[in-house]
């Protein structure tokens, strides 16, 4: 059975508090709520949470600041973070939010059905990273089950183990590799046979061994949560992961179970909103939020000439078709486009544009800034 999961929601306006238990109270999680930063962090103290859902205006410790103190404890360093606020065309708290690291920026007053769309797929994350540590206290009972179904049982949980879709790393006390599957294959780069019987300080990057720098205290002091870390590859190449690990305990004696994570796509994202962020700081740019039809959910940055409901509004037909094929294009992981085009005005515009598909009930979005270039320089 999975054990619960928990949303914490932190506002120092019990109306909002109310309005947004409201919103999440038919998803499969318990919403506990917190008036302020320090009332947030007992909570978390007290057991884990699949989310948070944070106003970043409070008296006293602000959402922002109460972002960091969680990203600084090992209790809640890997946290998800959803921001609210009240506070329109502030481009620049947005920007702070995904700084600190926040997983999305929502403007109040929220519309339920996108708040659900969102916390909803994290939801499905954390049930995902329960089961897997259920796989662990799983096999621990089958190998301690003196029965004749062991055998069938232990076949089972070579296919699981086989066809999870993390890479999974099975060592023995002193960090030497017994098992792996295909997953950590493909990730990490090295055939099963060249990684069984050698120690997993070979996936540390050069610059951190000995072992425990990078996997050592998850083996010797296994913990709730999981943190991030840089593997090194088979090809020498270090990639980004988070890394998570099991103890089970067998007639064979202690085995760790390391699942690794490949964190390429978020760096890839946390580049993307860095150079978003620097292009709008640079220039006389807007923001457009938008949903994956082009209806505008929210604007910031510069003045647009007039009412703007849709992005046809603001740039031409040929743009538009553009933009749409882009759109058209992405299936399941996020994507970053850059290109030129035309406001409806005919001024040229510089585009960066963050396409997120629907996936795991999220509605999908879009998030476009515009900029003039100057004159005699065309768009990429």
């Amino acid at each position: 059975m999975t054990p619960q999961l928990h949303i914490l929601i932190v506002d120092d306006d019990a109306r909002s508090r109310t309005t947004l238990r409201r919103a999440l109270t038919n998803l499969p999680a318990e919403v506990v709520e917190a008036s302020s930063g320090a009332e947030a962090l007992k909570h978390v103290k007290k057991r884990e949470f699949a989310l948070a859902v944070l106003d970043v205006h409070m008296d006293g410790m602000d959402g922002y600041e109460l972002a960091e103190r969680l990203r600084s404890s090992p209790d809640s360093r890997g946290l998800p973070i959803i921001f609210l606020s009240g506070s329109h065309g502030e481009q620049q708290h947005i920007f702070r939010g995904y700084e600190t690291g926040a997983v999305d920026y929502l403007l109040k007053p929220v519309e339920p059905r996108v708040l659900q769309s969102k916390v909803s797929v994290f939801l499905d994350l954390a049930k995902q990273r329960l089961e897997l540590s259920e796989y662990g206290l799983g096999l621990e009972r089958m190998v301690g089950h003196p029965t004749r179904r062991l055998e069938a049982k232990a076949h089972e949980v070579d296919v699981i183990m086989e066809g999870a879709p993390v890479a999974l790393v099975v060592t023995d006390l002193d960090g030497r590799v017994l098992r792996v599957n295909r997953a950590a294959e493909e990730l990490l780069e090295y055939r099963r046979e060249d990684l069984i019987g050698r120690a997993v300080d070979v996936l540390a990057p050069v610059d951190a061994r000995p072992t425990h720098d990078v996997f050592g205290p998850a083996l010797s002091h296994f913990h709730l949560g999981s943190r991030r870390i840089e593997v090194r590859s088979g090809r020498g190449v270090h990639v980004p992961a988070r890394c998570s690990v099991n103890v089970v305990e067998g007639p064979d004696g202690s085995r760790r179970i390391i699942s690794i994570e490949d964190m390429r796509p978020m760096a890839e994202l946390e580049r993307a909103r860095a150079q978003l962020h620097a292009l709008v700081k640079a220039t006389d740019s807007a923001v457009l939020y938008m949903s994956l039809d082009f209806t505008v959910l929210g604007a910031a940055g510069r003045s647009l000439r007039g009412d703007v409901g849709h992005l046809s509004d603001v740039v031409d037909e040929e743009t538009l078709g553009m933009l749409r094929a882009v759109v058209d294009a992405v299936e399941r992981e996020e994507r970053v486009w850059r290109g030129g085009g035309c406001l409806r005005a005919g001024e040229r515009c510089d585009m960066l544009a963050v396409v997120r598909p629907r996936r795991r009930g999220a509605e999908g979005s879009v998030t476009l800034v515009l900029s003039e270039l100057p004159d005699g320089l065309e768009g990429s």
